[in-house]
């Protein structure tokens, strides 16, 4: 019976194969998985957005110990107001409030940007999420 020897070379085109077959399934598999991950951050975005109505019903909503129904009102983005600030404005409270869903906001954006990159470049590294704003 002969024995079967396997040269160096044999061993780098067996390599080189079992490369080119697996790559494209590994790359699609971290493709998907990332852009999995950015409509989850979309997902967190517009469930923001749900929580911050706009109108005289919400500071009651979202400050009171008593359970009310949610009032529903058309969202208005965050950022600097288009009309002088009104009373609720001015409360402490109300603006902290604000301030953490436009930092939630900011960050979810980011992560959504840093997961679409990635599933472009599935090959590239891709660093650990920054913790999530309070």
């Amino acid at each position: 019976m002969p024995r079967f020897r396997i040269t160096i070379r044999q061993m780098m085109v067996v390599v080189v194969v079992a490369a080119v077959i697996i790559a494209p399934v590994a790359m699609r598999r971290r493709t998907t998985a990332f852009m999995a991950i950015a409509e989850a951050h979309k997902g967190e975005i517009f469930g923001i957005e749900e929580e911050s109505p706009y109108g005289d019903e919400w500071e009651k909503f979202w400050f009171s110990d008593k359970p009310i129904d949610p009032p529903r009102h058309q969202f208005i983005p965050p950022g600097p107001p288009s009309d002088p600030p009104g009373p609720e404005e001015k409360d402490p409270k109300v603006a902290a409030w604000r301030n953490s869903q436009r930092r939630r906001i900011a960050h979810h954006e980011k992560m959504i940007d840093k997961y679409e990159r990635a599933a472009r470049y599935p090959w590239l590294f891709v660093e650990p999420d920054p913790p999530a704003p309070e």
